[in-house]
């Protein structure tokens, strides 16, 4: 049986109310300095608003795939639309930090680098994007300040308040205590139900995909099974 939350899902998508665009991926092969590919062939299809989580083993491509998507890297071969398009929009993109100096700026100040131009409000989608997050306690630090999970926020929050249509997520929960696990898959589920932008998520964690009724894909020797 349907739960109410996929209902909604199904009404928005008719109605084409969600915020997401369609990812279309056609033969995308990529090698690093001409080594063994690392993507071959890879083919994926996402329709607006649509969420996937996707698995697969250490060193399978699933972060060279996700660094494509967001143009970080060029492909050797194949395609990437977006929307149809070969241009690529603005989109965010959590990932793990190994350097916590990479943003020597305060919490207010990193999530209002992606506001629109265009914003209004500015300081309320600010504070409403960090509360949403659960951590608006925290705006006036310094982000290079905050522990791994407290920035993971912050960066959830950033995306959030950038209104990006394509959200990537590489291992987002990997520095996050449990009950901080729990709450961003709170706030990720809403998302799919409410904004409905495009999302994939790179996961291990169990608790996560336990959480999220998305469904899982599997890469495995450089494609999506």
């Amino acid at each position: 049986d349907m739960d109410q939350d996929e209902a909604y899902r199904l009404l928005r998508k008719k109605a084409d109310l969600t915020s997401g665009l369609s990812l279309r991926i056609d033969s995308l092969s990529f090698s690093y300095s001409g080594e063994k590919k690392i993507i071959d062939s890879l083919n994926l299809y996402l329709e607006k608003g649509d969420a996937v989580i996707l698995e697969g083993d250490n060193g399978c491509g699933k972060t060279t795939l996700l660094r494509l998507i967001a143009g970080l890297e060029k492909p050797d071969s194949g395609t990437i639309e977006y929307d149809g398009s070969l241009q690529r929009p603005s989109m965010g993109y959590i990932r793990q930090f190994t350097r916590a100096q990479d943003f020597p700026f305060s919490v207010r100040e990193v999530v209002a680098l992606t506001l629109p131009k265009d914003t209004e409000d500015r300081q309320g989608e600010i504070e409403l994007a960090l509360r949403r997050c659960g951590v608006y306690h925290l705006v006036d630090r310094a982000f290079f300040s905050l522990s791994g999970g407290e920035m993971a926020k912050v960066n959830l929050a950033r995306c959030l308040a950038s209104k990006a249509r394509l959200l990537l997520f590489d291992e987002p929960v990997a520095s996050l205590d449990k009950a901080s696990r729990i709450a961003f898959a709170s706030i990720m589920a809403s998302l799919s139900v409410t904004e409905m932008p495009t999302m994939i998520i790179v996961n291990h964690d169990r608790l996560l995909t336990q959480a999220l009724p998305w469904p899982v894909r599997r890469m495995e020797g450089g494609r999506i099974a």
